[in-house]
């Protein structure tokens, strides 16, 4: 989205206590057990727009058909729903993501200056 369409539209609220700018909740949810997979707020919502979301797969091979909220938080009767299917292949091992040596030095390690001012004490 390039220029105006990526900010968020004025909402007309005359008695909302400051300036208003609608936005959107998409929110991925499991109907079938109540649960809210992913979530993101966007600001402005087009026809076209893009958003990436993040989410855990399941980690057993399967289809799963989830469903899709786009919710306004301004407007009342906007909101729309989509079925959304995601196709699992087969099972994949956990790999967490690598660690950089400086972040596993830093935790176990004191820095100077909080040995140096427990020495002053």
């Amino acid at each position: 989205m390039d220029g105006k369409e990526d900010e968020p539209i004025d909402v007309h609220a005359p008695h909302y206590p400051f300036e208003k700018k609608e936005s959107w909740w998409v929110i991925l949810g499991d109907d079938r057990t109540g649960h809210v997979i992913a979530w993101k707020k966007i600001p402005a919502l087009h026809d076209g727009t893009k958003a990436k979301m993040q989410y855990q797969a399941p980690r057993k091979p399967a289809v799963f058909n989830f469903t899709l909220y786009c919710i306004n938080d301004s407007y009342v009767g906007f909101d729309v729903t989509a079925p959304y299917r995601v196709d699992v292949g087969k099972e994949v091992e956990y790999v967490p993501p690598p660690v950089e040596e400086e972040e596993v030095e830093s935790e176990g390690e004191e820095s100077e200056s909080d040995t140096d001012s427990e020495d002053e004490k």
